[in-house]
């Protein structure tokens, strides 16, 4: 229950602000009020679900400004990672294989067309790979716990295929100043790609908002 309600609301089936209402998921989902419960408080722990008293459970509302925040301390944080990678060096073939998965995105783009909720598993991937080898495992855990957050508005983000040949040459840019050891161009280019990408979410995020707070 919980993955079919996380999947409509990562898909925008269900809009922000949305009131999920048990006896309807009960009724269309063909199950008791336990499962649906349950789901909703998984829901809610990941900050996709909001629980008002005397009003449920609805869909979270965002804002531009928490937005803005968490991508600010998403710069911060991976800023960190990619100038420390770059001055003390990453192991031998650290970034071998997002190297080749993003030259790959890179000369073929149309063959990388997909849901904006696989993209955006995709970027989250390359973002948290190169954190994992630094081995920081706080840093680690806070921007998953961010890219989780995020998510539902990241599946607005990447949406073409020169989008996908965008941010895959920002991120094989990423890797190569981090390897030649250029620290300044690691984080100028990784400031590019994330605003980049906030700029594409924020946009949509103004649109859907405004029919979502309408209703």
């Amino acid at each position: 229950m919980f993955k079919r309600l996380e999947q409509r609301i990562l898909s925008w089936k269900y809009l922000p602000g949305h009131h999920l209402k048990e006896d309807e998921i009960c009724t269309e989902f063909n199950v008791s009020r336990i499962p649906v419960r349950e789901a909703l408080g998984r829901l809610s722990q990941i900050h996709l679900v909001e629980r008002k008293p005397n009003m449920g459970c609805t869909v979270k509302r965002w804002t531009v400004d928490e937005l803005t925040e968490f991508y600010e301390l998403r710069l911060a944080l991976e800023s960190y990672v990619v100038e420390t990678l770059a001055r003390e060096g990453p192991p031998e073939g650290a970034f071998d294989s997002l190297q080749e998965a993003w030259r790959k995105h890179r000369d073929f783009p149309e063959e990388c067309v997909v849901s904006g909720l696989d993209w955006s598993r995709r970027d989250e991937k390359f973002h948290i790979g190169i954190c994992e080898v630094l081995g920081n495992q706080q840093i680690l855990s806070t921007l998953q716990d961010i890219n989780a957050r995020l998510r539902f508005l990241r599946v607005k983000d990447i949406n073409s295929p020169e989008r996908i040949r965008i941010s895959s040459n920002q991120h094989l840019a990423i890797l190569k100043a981090i390897l030649s050891g250029d620290a300044e161009t690691a984080k100028r280019t990784l400031r590019k790609n994330i605003y980049t990408g906030k700029s594409n979410v924020e946009s949509s995020l103004r649109d859907i908002l405004i029919e979502a707070y309408s209703m």
